[in-house]
């Protein structure tokens, strides 16, 4: 057994071959006996022995060659004690089902666990020490903040890359069970993967928060300027908006003193069209998007319309009459990936 360590910022990464498990520790947090597995079908694959390829100070490559193909691990630990990972690898053979965990069955103190998923309005706080505090699974994507005396460590991903991660466990009484971070990919046949890498950090919530959002920034955007504000219909109607409730609101801020002052749009959101995939207005807009976009002019305000293109539901036009155009199962038949008809 070998054993490498990188200390800097106030973490202390530790790995330790040929199993490649690691951990991690900064303050009052510890992750320990953490080590990457690989699934193929449903069937762990371990990993062929690990060995050091490069090492310095602040970083080190690690490769492997076995059964599941060949794979990198790389960590590095920037000044702040940021742990980044990053896990590629090639197949041995293609695989539909594939499972690439960067850890699993970790278990980690902590008061709280702040959860954020990829759905929209689906992230949640779960206290872990509330009097009658019941076990519960939670899901997260991007990033999932854990809590342990007002200090907060923060696992995340980057906001693209090719598949979507998965961090997911059981929130127990003062910890976390059966914790894991990586990725399941499926119908997939490539054999190549660069996987997204995770990065581990510890500090406050809020800067790491701030500072996530300038890594992942794709440009810089100029906030000098004050946006004009704009009346929605989905923050209070959702779908069940109609053409009179919008002319009624629009009027309503069109005569008042105060608000006919700051807002300036007026936004028709989700609820108008027919159905996903067919962007006709139905029966609660009788007069159409034209003739209400003429009137909220008239009323001074600058009309705005939702529309997602990209999701069709099974009783549209674009389904019924060019399903040609919409994605396809393994069998060649359309496939339902949008949980849109729940509402």
């Amino acid at each position: 057994m070998k054993e490498l360590e990188l200390n800097r910022g106030g973490s202390r990464f530790v790995c330790t071959l040929p199993a490649a498990s690691y951990s991690f520790s900064n303050g009052v947090f510890e992750l320990k006996d953490l080590r990457p597995a690989l699934y193929m079908n449903g069937r762990n694959v371990p990993f062929g022995p690990w060995k050091a390829e490069k090492v310095s100070e602040t970083a080190l490559t690690l490769v492997s060659s076995g059964k599941g193909g060949k794979w990198e691990l790389k960590a590095a630990l920037d000044a702040k004690g940021k742990l980044t990972l990053a896990l590629n690898g090639r197949l041995s053979a293609p695989c539909e089902d594939l499972g690439v965990w960067y850890f699993e069955d970790a278990a980690v103190s902590a008061d709280h666990i702040a959860v954020q998923t990829s759905s929209m309005g689906g992230g949640h706080l779960i206290p872990l020490r509330e009097k009658g505090f019941q076990k519960q699974d939670f899901t997260a994507a991007t990033m999932l903040l854990l809590t342990k005396k007002g200090t907060q460590l923060a696992l995340s991903f980057p906001l693209m890359g090719e598949h979507l991660e998965t961090v997911s466990g059981t929130a127990a009484k003062g910890r976390t069970e059966s914790f894991r971070a990586g990725f399941v990919i499926k119908h997939i046949t490539a054999k190549t993967f660069k996987l997204k890498p995770m990065t581990l950090r510890v500090g406050d919530g809020f800067r790491m928060l701030a500072a996530y959002g300038d890594e992942n920034k794709t440009e810089d955007k100029d906030f000098s300027q004050i946006v004009a504000p704009g009346w929605n219909s989905w923050d209070y109607y959702r779908w069940t908006v109609t053409e009179d409730e919008v002319m009624e609101n629009a009027e309503f801020i069109a005569h008042d003193p105060v608000l006919s002052k700051h807002v300036k749009k007026i936004i028709v959101d989700d609820g108008w069209q027919y159905a996903y995939g067919e962007w006709k207005a139905n029966s609660y807009f009788p007069h159409g998007m034209k003739w209400l976009a003429k009137n909220i002019k008239k009323l001074g305000f600058k009309p705005g319309l939702w529309i997602c293109p990209t999701i069709a539901e099974p009783h549209s036009w674009i389904a019924q009459m060019e399903p040609d155009m919409l994605g396809k199962a393994e069998n060649g038949q359309p496939t339902l990936c949008f949980d849109c008809m729940r509402r």
